[in-house]
């Protein structure tokens, strides 16, 4: 995908997650203000260790994206490490929410919509042919889980999609999607398509996570079925 075509697609990107977050940060800040024995402030939320390296995950990206066009010099291994690092902090801060407690509302928007710019850049950046398709799955399962989120709030939507009746989703996402299976389908999602962006076509890495896309892909859609099925029982 040409350059000035990605930097449009982070445009857009970037629009969406200033909209998103801001909108959560209201809502943040009304929470926040509701709780009379919380000592935690509105700013306190927004500079959390974890909501700090989202920050830094967003300049990563970018740079990912904005550099290239700008300096010729930065290869296309150095793009590599500013995405794999995004990915990798996407990892730690997930860990020290949980460590000291900081899941928020705004902090589980944030990381959501991150994520999805992160994937997103990857995926055009990769130019594999079908592209659009995995990453229009992909926005659909991020609006299921705001909906489920925001919408027709009740409980975390990851605990919903354990309670489906599909077994191998309920493993999948079991506790909070940290086991084998999870982190395959996850880990594919990532190397499938970094190898065409690093590599090109390298047989043996894209047979290997080749089944993990297609777990996680297909995932995703039943979350979205599952996610618009639950809402519309609650409604």
């Amino acid at each position: 995908m040409p350059h000035q075509n990605v930097g449009f697609l982070l445009i857009i990107l970037t629009f969406l997650i200033i909209t998103l977050v801001s909108t959560v940060v209201i809502q943040e800040i009304d929470l926040v203000n509701s709780r009379r024995k919380s000592k935690k402030t509105n700013l306190a939320v927004v500079l959390f260790p974890c909501n700090i390296l989202c920050y830094i995950r967003i300049l990563l990206v970018c740079s990912a994206i904005v550099i290239p066009e700008s300096l010729y010099f930065l290869g296309i291994y150095q793009v590599a490490i500013l995405l794999t690092t995004s990915v990798l902090l996407d990892l730690a801060d997930g860990y020290l929410a949980r460590r000291y407690k900081h899941q928020t509302v705004y902090g589980l928007v944030l990381d959501l919509i991150i994520d999805i710019s992160t994937s997103t850049v990857i995926w055009f950046l990769s130019d594999i042919r079908f592209s659009l398709l995995f990453v229009t799955i992909e926005w659909s399962a991020v609006v299921a889980i705001l909906y489920a989120s925001f919408v027709q709030p009740y409980g975390h939507w990851k605990r919903k999609l354990v309670e489906s009746k599909w077994p191998v989703v309920n493993y999948y996402f079991s506790n909070n999607q940290r086991n084998y299976l999870g982190a395959y389908g996850c880990v594919s999602h990532f190397v499938f398509p970094m190898t065409y962006i690093v590599w090109g076509v390298k047989p043996w890495l894209l047979a290997l996570s080749f089944p993990g896309l297609v777990l996680f892909e297909l995932t995703s859609v039943i979350l979205i079925v599952a996610l618009v099925n639950k809402n519309s029982q609650v409604s």
